[in-house]
């Protein structure tokens, strides 16, 4: 029998605070860039936006 991940409880807030959020897609984009999808430019492009989002 195959054994399958379960939630069984959660605390404390759900919410990602915007620092951990940022970090997190800042993440996604270094591994875009990583596999050659995202040139630097694109990279910095996609930065510059992702945190005047979050000013």
């Amino acid at each position: 029998m195959i054994k399958k991940a379960e939630f069984l409880e959660r605390q404390g807030d759900p919410s990602a605070n915007p620092e951990f959020l940022l970090e997190y897609q800042r993440a996604v984009l270094r591994s875009l860039q990583e596999n050659g999808i995202l040139t630097s430019e694109q990279m910095a492009d996609c930065i510059s936006l992702l945190v005047k989002q979050c000013h």
